[in-house]
């Protein structure tokens, strides 16, 4: 297992890119607090240091991987109606409630670019 302070230093990394890949309309840890499933307090936490639990780590890892798979062809404000919004192809669940789990977090990706795998794996956790 890895040390407190690598988890630590790879999370605040996510955490940057989380916030260049949201963009700024609304207040960054609000939406990212909504999309993590935790409260505002938390993500400002985060930021000065603190570690969030190990599925929350896992989590914010997959859903930067899912933002960057879709680069820039979905602008900020979409890419969060689009995780927000329930779907039928993932039996009626939304996107973001998908991302707990790798299996799970792989059949967004097939929903998003009609593979299994979308060219990138989805972390194991």
């Amino acid at each position: 297992m890895y040390s407190d302070d690598v988890v630590r230093q790879l999370f605040y990394q996510i955490v940057v890119r989380l916030r260049d890949s949201l963009g700024k309309p609304k207040p960054f840890h609000y939406k990212l607090a909504i999309l993590l499933g935790v409260r505002e307090q938390e993500v400002r936490s985060w930021e000065g240091g603190g570690l969030p639990d190990e599925q929350t780590v896992w989590k914010a890892l997959r859903l930067q991987m899912l933002l960057d798979a879709l680069g820039n062809q979905v602008n900020a404000e979409d890419r969060i109606g689009f995780l927000l919004r329930f779907h039928q192809g993932l039996s009626g669940l939304r996107p973001i409630d998908c991302l707990d789990s790798a299996s799970a977090a792989a059949e967004v990706r097939q929903l998003v670019f009609g593979d299994r795998n979308g060219g990138n794996e989805i972390p194991q956790g």
